[in-house]
């Protein structure tokens, strides 16, 4: 049997599905973010690499153009890997590498050539850095015990329940997240406070496809004059975590954070808070402020491939401003 490798078009990009089935198990929403992210995109969509045998999809290197500001405002091509995968039957043949190899050579173009980043889970670290990523330090998770009495309670009937799998916690109730038009001020002084930073940007459309993935149960909590937070509900064990995608400030203070974790609590009593933050995010400081402390697991594999190198600064992990929303996963 030979193994081919070729582009995807975009049109056929539930034929993933199958794979991503038996990858990663059914029923985990596999469908929705193919069309999510690698469909429905408002900036762009990237090249989705796959390797066949004879009809079956056998491997998968799929992206996302992602919407990216750089911190000079310009707004490159990046690509974001998600769906990186390959069958459990055609493992230890190389093909992670080829399809990446050929991922690289086809946007390698002369103009526009973009960067590449990702968040790989240690097994596959090794392969990506024999590809030319570089892996950067710098960002973690951070974590912050959100209703103490509740907190110690738990875990001292079940210590385990730290580090169990999470499931999202089911809604009965229609949440749609707060209208980007009451957002277009404060999306306007986030702006300011990441301008020399490299970040998501958000306009309308983009905040619309980004929390279109409706199976993931987004919440938020909106307060006039004061901010917005969009986060997503957990059971882990028997701990509920409100794991936060991003926080708009009107006024960059943590008292304006305070404000919005509080009403998160009143309103869902999440026992602990988690979220992924880089280094060099301004609101960093805040979150320590508000308690948040670093994970001691350690920083994320978070790695990037430059395409073009005069694109090197995109190597500093400190110019980066990312929290949980820049991930395909939230």
């Amino acid at each position: 049997m030979s193994v081919e490798i070729s582009v995807l078009p975009k049109r056929d990009a539930h034929e993933l599905v199958k794979l991503f089935d038996v990858v990663w198990g059914e029923g985990q929403h596999h469908s929705a973010h193919a069309r999510w992210a690698l469909q429905s995109n408002p900036v762009g969509n990237g090249p989705i690499v796959i390797a066949r045998d004879g009809n079956m999809l056998v491997a998968s290197r799929a992206s996302i153009r992602w919407p990216f500001q750089a911190a000079n405002g310009y707004r490159p091509i990046v690509y974001q890997l998600t769906g990186t995968c390959v069958h459990p039957d055609y493992r230890r043949r190389g093909l992670f590498s080829e399809v990446n190899r050929y991922f690289l050579d086809m946007i390698a173009s002369p103009i526009d050539r973009p960067t590449v980043f990702n968040i790989s889970v240690e097994a596959s670290r090794k392969g990506y850095e024999k590809l030319g990523w570089n892996y950067i330090p710098g960002l973690r998770r951070n974590i912050r015990i959100a209703r103490p009495k509740s907190f110690f309670s738990k875990i001292l009937r079940s210590p385990r329940n730290l580090r169990a799998e999470t499931q999202l916690i089911p809604t009965k109730l229609k949440h749609s997240l707060t209208p980007f038009e009451k957002l277009i001020e404060l999306a306007r002084r986030r702006e300011e406070l990441l301008k020399t930073r490299h970040h998501t940007y958000y306009d309308a459309e983009v905040y619309e496809w980004r929390y279109s993935k409706y199976e993931h149960i987004y919440r938020d909590v909106f307060i006039p004059g004061v901010g917005w937070c969009v986060y997503k509900l957990f059971q882990r064990g028997n701990l509920v975590e409100a794991e936060i995608g991003d926080i708009w400030l009107n006024k960059n203070s943590p008292l304006a954070m305070r404000a919005l974790l509080a009403k998160i609590v009143s309103r869902d009593l999440p026992d602990i808070f988690t979220v992924v933050i880089s280094r060099g995010h301004p609101l960093r400081k805040h979150l320590w402020v508000n308690g948040f402390a670093p994970d001691p697991k350690g920083d994320l594999n978070f790695g990037v491939r430059l395409v073009d190198e005069r694109s090197s600064n995109l190597e500093q992990l400190r110019t980066w401003a990312i929290m949980t929303e820049t991930l395909d996963t939230f």
